[in-house]
């Protein structure tokens, strides 16, 4: 797959989904058809778009929520950190000149999502520029990525096409939600399996560009968020699940050399876990103890977080024992894991839910 760009997406979607490129519509015509109200918000939206982002038109198939799912966590265990990687292996320079810390670089080597020595995490997305969620069959097709770093242990190269490295861009989180904004009042009402053409926003790039925005300096945020560090204990919850599934397939096989190379991943990648799990409930605590307001969709999205990691904990533990040099990880009490300050519920009114689903990239 080429780098997916604003110069070759809309042909690359034409291709995909077998349409006439010659029938596109204007983003006028397209405005034209949407109800007002949501007509005034994508226009507020598109006057947002910063430099480094173009507005192009894009095919959209709309996948199933199975698949979505499969996509997902795909991405979670295997390829985002693969992508992490990779950048912080190729572009280390070119990061550090954008702002991102050494600590930073260094967690992205490891596979991880970036943040400084203090825990403070920089507010970036990865995204799919071809969105998952929009992305008909290539979300089914396996295909193997030649963009694979060869640092990977696992050398896991066979994935979702729409998962493939050249469909991602780390993307400030502030973008990413004014590109979903512009998304979703196109979406409104989109069945499975339709597909619709929408104008998108998509990286201004080149072959051989950094696959990362660079035309903003990168700061960590100054306030704690436990949404953050909720989201990144359940992609590392993801990987070691991955990880623990490997080993329990092993059995009784004597491959020692693998089975210890899988065991020192799980148990870093476990010990990362325990880390941002940690910090989660501590800033929930804190929260609670100053009586600050929770917002509904933090709070949903906490909840929909803790059951997710819940439901991997149960493979999880099947593996501890396994683990190469795993006393300490052992004497650990897990029992506040699958519940704990985190089991928070939902609020019981769910707004926009429709809109909201759209914006699943």
């Amino acid at each position: 797959m080429a780098v997916i760009s604003a110069g070759n997406i809309q042909r690359i979607t034409t291709e995909i989904f077998n349409k006439e490129a010659a029938s596109v519509p204007s983003l006028e015509d397209v405005m034209k058809s949407m109800k007002p109200k949501h007509r005034k918000k994508l226009q507020a939206a598109i006057d947002q778009l910063p430099e480094g982002m173009k507005l192009v038109p894009v095919y959209y198939t709309r996948i199933s929520k199975e698949q979505n799912q499969a996509t997902m966590k795909e991405f979670l265990q295997k390829v985002a950190p693969a992508f992490y990687k990779k950048i912080a292996i190729q572009n280390e320079k070119e990061l550090l000149e954008a702002g991102f810390c050494q600590n930073s670089i260094n967690e992205m080597k490891e596979g991880h999502i970036p943040s400084d020595k203090d825990g403070r995490y920089y507010p970036y997305d990865l995204d799919h520029i071809i969105e998952r969620s929009g992305s008909g069959q290539i979300a089914s097709i396996k295909k193997e990525d030649t963009d694979w770093p060869d640092s990977d242990p696992e050398k896991s190269k066979s994935t979702l096409m729409v998962n493939h490295l050249r469909n991602l861009y780390l993307l400030p989180m502030s973008i990413h939600a004014i590109k979903n904004t512009i998304n979703k009042y196109q979406l409104t009402n989109i069945e499975e399996d339709e597909t619709r053409l929408i104008y998108m926003a998509v990286p201004d790039r080149e072959e051989g560009s950094s696959p990362f925005y660079k035309h903003v300096k990168a700061a960590v945020v100054e306030k704690e968020n436990p949404v953050y560090s909720s989201i990144a204990a359940l992609a590392a919850s993801e990987k070691c699940t991955r990880l623990s599934e490997k080993l329990i397939k092993f059995g009784q096989i004597e491959d020692t050399k693998a089975m210890h190379s899988i065991c020192d991943l799980a148990e870093s990648t476990y010990a990362y876990l325990l880390k941002w799990h940690g910090k989660t409930q501590d800033i929930i605590e804190r929260m609670e103890e100053s009586r600050e307001k929770m917002d509904g969709s933090i709070r949903r999205t906490l909840s929909n977080n803790q059951h997710a990691l819940a439901e991997n904990l149960e493979v999880i533990f099947r593996v501890l024992p396994y683990l190469a040099d795993s006393g300490n990880l052992l004497n650990d009490d897990f029992s506040s894991l699958p519940s704990g300050n985190m089991s928070i519920q939902p609020p019981v009114e769910e707004t926009d839910t429709a809109l909201e689903e759209s914006t699943l990239s």
